[in-house]
Formats: C-alpha cells, structure tokens, sequence
C-alpha cells in the first residue's frame, strides 16, 4: 500500500478524485485500482506544518532579546509541529505505521518549497519507508494519472530539498538575528 502526502487539502481530494475512494477525517483511503493496486491512503499537509524551532529550544539564554546574545547560530538546526497543525501531523504519523504501507508518494508541489514541506515531515515523523516522487505541473485528471505512473526516485529531487533546508535555515539566521539587533538598536 502507498501513502500519498500532498502539499494542502484541496490539492489531496484533487489526487484522489481519479481513484475509487472512501473519505476520512484527515485522509482519503485510495482503493485497489489499475494504478494503484494494492490501494493507499492520501493525506496532506497543511503547508508548513513542520517549522524551524524558536531561539530559545536551542538556548535557554536566548528567549530574552539582548545585544549580548547575538548573534544567534545554532549548532544544529530543529523542527517542530506547528502547534495549530499538531492532528494532521498524527494523522500522517500514524498512517506512515500503518502496517500495510509499505511507500511513501511525495506529491508536493512541483519545486523546492514542495520538496523541502513533505520531507521535512518525513524527518520529524523519522520515517523510513522508501519514497517516490509525484512531479506534475498539473492537475488535470490525465496529468494526475499519468504522473502516478510515471514516479520519479527518491534521488531525482532529493537536490530541491537540500536548497530549500539550506535557504530556510539561512532565512532563520538573517531573519532571527536582524530583527532582534534593528528592534534593540531602536529601542
């Protein structure tokens, strides 16, 4: 069995409606079909459900804004469930150990920022499971159909994300340490 993890909501019921279904709360149960033989399941994210921890879960020192802190670098960087998206995150957590599921779909959007919402997901989860990738520009019935039976490996795409964390954890840096010092130095 395949678990397909979309980028929204609409874009998973948009996947879905090509197969036989039956609805979930937070999923589509996908039956045997002649792309999908043995079924699967399709859920989503709801955007960034993972997102980069706040200064303070590195260093405790670091919740209160002073001029002595900065700059803030962390060793290592940590995501966290976006507190208002914790369900879905169950949801796809525990479909991922299903055990009939044997695959992972990513079916993010085309791009860095699709590649880098779904695996990070993947990594707080610590999934295992082996991965194909869902690469179509459109969401037309044929496109759809077409792209599940024509799934990219793991390794096409795997790039994408690595330019998307490395953007993101540059974005934190800039993001975090700028708007502390202008605010103190403004004060």
């Amino acid at each position: 069995m395949k678990l397909i993890i979309a980028e929204k909501p609409d874009q998973g019921a948009t996947l879905a409606s090509v197969f036989p279904k039956k609805k979930h709360q937070g999923y589509i149960e996908i039956l045997p079909n002649p792309i999908l033989t043995d079924g699967g399941f399709i859920t989503w994210a709801i955007g960034h459900l993972c997102q980069l921890s706040p200064p303070e879960v590195y260093n405790t020192t670091w919740k209160k804004w002073t001029l002595d802190t900065l700059p803030l670098l962390p060793n290592q960087f940590q995501h966290e469930v976006s507190k208002d998206k914790i369900k879905q995150f169950q949801v796809i957590k525990k479909l991922l150990s299903h055990p009939e599921v044997n695959e992972v779909i990513h079916a993010g959007d085309a791009g860095r920022e699709g590649e880098l919402i779904i695996r990070n997901i993947l990594r707080q989860a610590k999934s295992n499971l082996p991965m194909k990738r869902l690469w179509i520009s459109s969401l037309t019935p044929n496109a759809i159909k077409k792209g599940f039976q024509q799934l990219l490996n793991e390794e096409e795409t795997r790039n994408l994300f690595f330019e998307a964390y490395t953007r993101s954890c540059a974005d934190w840096v800039v993001g975090m340490n700028a708007s502390r010092l202008y605010t103190l130095l403004l004060q």
